[in-house]
């Protein structure tokens, strides 16, 4: 009798986690529209925008904040992508090279929603495409860790 009680605790346990893995997994999957993505650099503690990608009136441009990059971006593009040789260069004047990816979560609301990302993720999010995403759960700013099909 006692095993039979200790299985049927192990089979609730069991079930329980599944259940709390499943409401975590579900609560960190967001889908919206992109806003708008940027690159920032860290130089001696401060933080600069290196460049931001965005889009108004159906148009997608890029705002390049550092000229020491200006070849390597037209302000005509429509998507930025920072390539493995760039990012190194990029590496050569700030310490960090952080990517970042705004989403509009509810169409309704004001404002985005701001997401750390690697730089794959990045080049492969266009700015005004719906994206869903799962993110990690850390309490400070949440990081895209994995792309999912959209709903579209």
């Amino acid at each position: 009798m006692a095993k039979r009680g200790l299985v049927l605790n192990a089979i609730v346990v069991a079930a329980l986690v599944c259940l709390l893995v499943l409401a975590c997994t579900a609560r960190n999957s967001v889908e919206g529209i992109v806003d708008h993505k940027t690159v920032t650099g860290v130089k001696d503690g401060t933080s600069y925008t290196v460049l931001m990608n965005a889009a108004a009136d159906g148009e997608a441009w890029i705002v390049l904040k550092d000229q020491d990059y200006e070849e390597y971006f037209s302000t005509v593009e429509e998507n930025a992508v920072v390539s493995e040789s760039l990012e190194a260069e990029m590496k050569k004047e700030y310490s960090v090279v952080n990517y970042f990816i705004n989403v509009k979560v509810a169409p309704e609301e004001e404002g985005t929603r701001p997401f750390r990302a690697s730089r794959e993720v990045f080049n492969s999010i266009e700015v005004g495409s719906t994206v869903k995403f799962r993110c990690s759960g850390s309490t400070e700013l949440p990081k895209i860790v994995e792309l999912l099909p959209s709903g579209d």
